[in-house]
């Protein structure tokens, strides 16, 4: 057996304190998932922006009481002075991830760009976001951010926001705006960003570290008969598996992958189960002494798992019943999309990153079509084309008829496999297959259909995608 036992810290998690009630989820570009939750005062007041009902001392600058959408104003000057306009856009693209956040009726409006002076201020009726790059004394000398990445200032009263400015520390850091660099120095905008926005909504986070919660049915005192020590990171069999104390995922249609948990106090009577729907684990299985030689001698119950591709992306837990004893490894599978999708709108971020100035943005959602081509931005990500050039779709381009055959011609991608049909008439009768699938290589790919010979064809030309 090939079984590995790795040891890690724990991965730190944020998690809903079930005394409050609102939660907002959110996974950090280019680092683990935060979630907050509200901010309660001693009165129990929510911390809040008054958008169902507008706040009498709220200007109509803040707050657009048609729209009941949240104002924002960025500092023109951005923070550097050859990449400002991609700095600001990333600001826009992070307010644009939490209005996107499925369940709420956020929304944020661009209420256009502020003067290089502009301070917090928060007495000013606008909320902006600026970097501070002379000093980390802002707030006319009164405070000073140093250390901090970034800070929300907020003004309130009974816990109700009426104006914020958001400050990035952009005296002793350094930022970027490419979520595709390696430089491990400077510092990636959307990652605090979208953090202080959080703040900035009047929000908190609870942090609770990566633990076993472990009930004992049997007794009532006295300490439970097993605990899960470590998980198994998923793997093709079981014999790959890996021993970590980290929780670990999966991502979407994954099937036919080992999945379990190790713990001295196993035994073989011990299953495996897993919490929420469109998983399926099938029979349980049971190691002994998995790591021979190790102390102590970690025994290990796992199980074949499938997560259905239409499975509500999120945090499961693992749960092992021996006898009448749980222990539940709370939260320490995570089902994950196939691609990345931040702002939840089922297009992989990074299609949209590659065209689009802010991803979130509406001409860059799935069912628009900013080129007007006939193909929306869902279509040009399946085909591999361009959603902002016409030119780029998925057709034929050209037909050549010889008495040899036919010679069909059309737009590409390397990579892609595509299928040919054909028939007689235009409109009448089926559609059928001409040879195989046909694997691109390039961008451009040219079939000849030697059965044409002589004949006259109408022919098709689809993109098989999985």
């Amino acid at each position: 057996m090939r079984m590995k036992l790795v040891t890690r810290h724990w991965a730190r998690r944020f998690w809903m304190n079930p005394l409050k009630s609102v939660l907002f989820a959110i996974c950090l570009a280019g680092q683990s998932g935060l979630s907050f939750v509200s901010n309660v005062d001693e009165f129990g007041q929510v911390r809040r922006w008054p958008l169902e009902t507008p706040h009498p001392s709220i200007s109509t600058n803040v707050i657009n009481p048609a729209t009941r959408a949240i104002r924002y104003f960025l500092r023109v000057d951005g923070y550097s002075r050859t990449n400002t306009t991609a700095e600001l856009d990333a600001i826009r693209s992070c307010l644009g991830q939490w209005e996107s956040v499925p369940g709420t009726s956020l929304k944020f409006e661009d209420a256009g760009v502020v003067s290089p002076d502009t301070d917090v201020n928060t007495a000013d009726q606008t909320n902006v976001v600026f970097w501070a790059k002379e000093s980390t004394w802002v707030n006319g000398g009164k405070d000073n951010i140093f250390g901090t990445l970034a800070i929300t200032f907020p003004r309130l009263t009974n816990n109700v926001l009426l104006e914020a400015d958001v400050v990035l520390n952009g005296t002793q850091f350094s930022w970027i705006a490419n979520l595709d660099t390696t430089n491990n120095v400077d510092q990636f905008i959307e990652a605090s960003a979208l953090r202080e926005i959080g703040h900035f909504l009047g929000l908190d986070h609870s942090p609770v570290g990566g633990v076993t919660n472990v009930q004992n049915l049997s007794v009532s005192a006295g300490n439970p008969t097993f605990r899960i020590t470590r998980i198994a990171r998923p793997d093709r069999t079981v014999d790959d598996l890996a021993a970590i104390n980290a929780p670990v995922s999966i991502r979407l249609g994954e099937s036919n992958l080992a999945v379990g948990v190790y713990s001295p106090g196993l035994t073989s009577e011990a299953t495996l189960s897993c919490t929420g729907s469109g998983i399926t684990l099938g029979p349980s299985t049971f190691v002994r002494d998995a790591f021979p030689g190790s102390n102590p001698s970690l025994n290990l119950v796992s199980a074949s798992i499938t997560i259905a591709s239409n499975a509500l992306p999120g945090l499961r837990s693992l749960v092992v019943r021996q006898g009448n004893h749980i222990a539940i490894a709370s939260g320490f599978l995570e089902i994950v999309p196939r691609f990345r999708d931040d702002n939840f709108d089922g297009l992989d971020d990074a299609f949209q990153r590659r065209f689009f100035p802010v991803f979130t943005m509406l001409s860059a959602g799935p069912k628009a079509d900013p080129d007007s081509d006939g193909f929306n931005n869902a279509n040009e990500f399946v085909a591999g084309s361009s959603p902002i050039d016409g030119r780029s779709l998925l057709k034929i381009e050209q037909l050549e008829a010889t008495r040899m055959g036919t010679t069909i011609t059309w737009q590409s991608e390397p990579g892609k496999r595509y299928r040919l049909l054909s028939r007689p008439q235009l409109g009448v009768g089926e559609w059928s297959p001409v040879g195989g699938v046909i694997a691109a290589t390039t961008r451009s790919t040219t079939y000849v259909d030697n059965s044409a010979s002589g004949a006259f064809r109408f022919y098709q030309i689809q993109l098989l995608y999985e």
